[in-house]
């Protein structure tokens, strides 16, 4: 099993640039088919997601502004950044995914 942090839909640019955000673990994260799609690639079979987890709904225009980091954590910051009115244009979950891999 594995566990990482995916995107569904795409980041507003504020949000993909932000150096917090990177490290956060949010902009670096790529789309979860795609991530599913990596570990087939590598040859693993019966790839399942066995537990999702929503972390934040990104607007459109997050807002979110330079600096805007303090001592919250990066989902609870972006959140808190986002655009009410365009809320639901990105998330990001956290999976858990197991796989076989065939010897």
């Amino acid at each position: 099993m594995v566990s990482d942090i995916v995107l569904q839909g795409d980041l507003p640019d504020e949000v993909r640039n932000s150096a917090a955000a990177y490290a956060g673990c949010i902009s670096g994260a790529i789309q979860e088919s795609e991530y599913l799609e990596i570990i087939e690639t590598a040859g693993f079979t019966d790839v399942k997601v066995v537990k999702s987890t929503q972390q934040v709904s990104i607007g459109k225009e997050s807002g979110l502004k330079p600096g805007a980091m303090s001592n919250k954590s990066t989902v609870e910051t972006v959140a808190d950044n986002a655009d009410s009115k365009n809320a639901g244009q990105a998330s990001t979950s956290s999976i858990t995914v197991s796989a076989r891999k065939p010897n």
